[in-house]
């Protein structure tokens, strides 16, 4: 017998007959498909990553080489940093579209504490690391401290009325004043 599959056994004195009302599922299925899923989208980015560099290096090919510091001059990316938030990203979507069954993934109602519930904190960390690494770049482009402020401020208000809109919509009834990334813009804010 397989999963999701609708049986009749009836039994007689004699003998025992077993019909397939709904014939089964194939249980591999999802994770054969997302396993596919997962196999073309790094085909997608290791093609990518070669296309890239084959444009890449055709382009510095053509820069002359007073243009060379201005090519140096490029944004790093912190890759620890980045892979973090990835994983924080991909945790938080299985745990609110419902943790696929693992109880290790479920919010703990009131006593406890699994993995769902590092999500936030996990995500107040990561805020906390770019804040020194966005000012340093604000500075280094020359923004005054009034204008960093303003920025600051301006990103708090706009990632407060987002979660505001997300949270209740267009409805009043459900309202709701703090939720995550209300709470996500005034640690920021501070």
């Amino acid at each position: 017998m397989d999963e999701f599959g609708v049986y009749n056994i009836t039994f007689d004195d004699t003998n025992c007959k077993f019909e397939t009302l709904k014939n089964p599922v194939n249980i591999y299925l999802p994770i054969l498909t997302v396993f596919f899923i997962y196999l073309g989208l790094i085909c997608l980015f290791i093609s990518g990553r070669k296309f890239k560099s084959k444009i890449w290096k055709e382009k510095n090919v053509n820069i002359s080489e007073n243009n060379t510091e201005r090519s140096t001059n490029f944004k790093r990316r912190i890759k620890s940093l980045d892979t973090f938030r990835g994983i924080s990203i991909v945790t938080m979507i299985f745990v609110n579209l419902g943790a696929g069954g693992y109880d290790i993934l479920d919010h703990e109602p009131w006593n406890g504490l699994h993995l769902a519930d590092f999500v936030f904190p996990c995500f107040l960390w990561i805020m906390g690391v770019c804040i020194p690494i966005s000012l340093e770049s604000g500075f280094k482009k020359g923004a005054t401290h009034e204008s960093m402020v303003k920025m600051v401020t301006v990103r708090s208000v706009k990632l407060f009325c987002l979660g505001i809109f997300l949270n209740s919509g267009i409805y009043f009834y459900n309202f709701r004043l703090m939720g995550v990334l209300q709470r996500f813009s005034i640690s920021y804010f501070l």
